[in-house]
């Protein structure tokens, strides 16, 4: 269980190195330009893609983190998110569309502003969180060969559309990163109120007492 943790911190360093400040790229950029200028643009897409790659193996490895962690053995060998999202507990998955949500929102803000600088198709359309837990699936299968999402955004670090790809911020925000940022600080809230139940314990059945002392 922990090491599906362990692994998902690794690729999000990884992730994190990846991102660099927003940019917009053509999707068809020639792979034998010789401009520099193409080249450079080449450079940008093919770390962009990178960690598109590295996208869906965090969310899948948390999600099975954290069955494992409701259900006490380990999750089935499986790339199906929508099964074993749908076996957590309720209060687990609200959390988690939540965090989605707000990705997402955030994604179509940002696109919409570059919008309204720049000239071309900005358009992008953004998944529901049951459609990205299908592109997951499909991006575990294909994606490592294809290197080019297709279909509906999700909010990976990237944004597409047909004609081109966004890379956005470092600090922005990426559902994978802010997945594992939620289950960290929910571990830390589960030590602490266990840290003050023991303490509490330890007042109420061990006083402290001053020590007296002895009299002649």
């Amino acid at each position: 269980m922990q090491n599906k943790l362990q692994s998902a911190k690794l690729l999000i360093e990884g992730m994190e190195f990846l991102r660099s400040p927003i940019q917009s790229i053509p999707m068809g950029i020639s792979k034998d330009a010789e401009a520099s200028e193409e080249h450079v643009d080449h450079q940008r897409l093919a770390k962009a893609l990178t960690s598109v790659v590295l996208y869906p193996i965090v969310v899948e490895l948390i999600l099975k983190y954290l069955w494992e962690k409701e259900h006490q053995k380990e999750s089935p060998h499986t790339h199906d998110l929508r099964k074993l999202f749908s076996e957590l507990k309720d209060e687990t998955k609200q959390d988690i569309e939540s965090i989605y949500e707000k990705c997402s929102r955030d994604y179509t803000d940002v696109i919409k502003k570059a919008g309204e600088a720049a000239h071309g198709n900005h358009e992008i359309d953004m998944a529901t969180f049951e459609e990205a837990l299908d592109w997951n699936k499909e991006a575990m299968r294909n994606l490592k060969y294809e290197m080019t999402p297709h279909g509906k955004c999700v909010p990976t670090g990237v944004m597409w559309n047909s004609e081109r790809i966004w890379v956005v911020p470092q600090w922005f925000p990426n559902f994978a990163i802010e997945l594992t940022r939620w289950e960290r600080s929910r571990r830390f809230r589960k030590d602490a109120e266990i840290a003050i139940a023991h303490w509490i314990l330890g007042v109420l059945f061990f006083p402290f007492h001053e020590p007296t002392l002895a009299t002649q």
